[in-house]
């Protein structure tokens, strides 16, 4: 998390999706070579999930006070994530309200049927008055915690092929794969 005005989800999933190059002091040893080399580092989702769980880290280590401190800065949260693969729509938010020791969950979460936003506290159920994204394509919070997007599904409109400079719907395609 950064400590400054907001920390961007966005910018902190595709940083976590960078590649980076070490080289010199910082070559790697590899087993092969029995020796240092320059390497390319790199994280990908081979199998991007249906359900993409994003736990924030909300907590850090303060070595003035020798304890774990909560990190109360905002965090921009996107209505979607793009991989090199998929599309994802955010259908789930957990709060939390308080300290590392104690505090109170909530989750705002979107409605699969009807798609309106609904807040889970304890035993209540409510439905939001306003609609998130409608106005914007991200939030600002300081109380997010968890995040769940859902991977987007293709449909027919969206599958096209190209022939003799024309863009044609694909018919093969099954709507409901991603």
């Amino acid at each position: 998390m950064e400590d400054n005005n907001y920390y961007s989800v966005r910018d902190g999933f595709e940083d976590f999706f960078k590649s980076s190059t070490v080289s010199g002091d910082n070559q790697m040893y590899c087993d092969y070579c029995d020796g240092k080399t320059d390497a390319i580092l790199a994280c990908e989702m081979e199998h991007p999930p249906e359900i993409l769980t994003l736990l924030l880290k909300r907590f850090q280590f303060d070595y003035h006070r020798m304890s774990y401190v909560k990190i109360e800065s905002c965090v921009e949260v996107p209505h979607t994530l793009q991989t090199k693969d998929c599309d994802y729509e955010l259908y789930a938010v957990v709060d939390h309200v308080g300290g590392l020791r104690g505090g109170h969950y909530t989750a705002r979460i979107k409605s699969y049927q009807n798609h309106n936003w609904y807040v889970f506290d304890d035993s209540y159920v409510t439905q939001l008055n306003s609609k998130p994204f409608e106005q914007d394509e991200s939030f600002r919070s300081q109380s997010a915690y968890l995040l769940m997007y859902r991977k987007c599904k293709l449909t027919n409109v969206n599958c096209l092929f190209y022939l003799c400079g024309i863009f044609y719907p694909c018919h093969s395609c099954d709507s409901t794969s991603p």
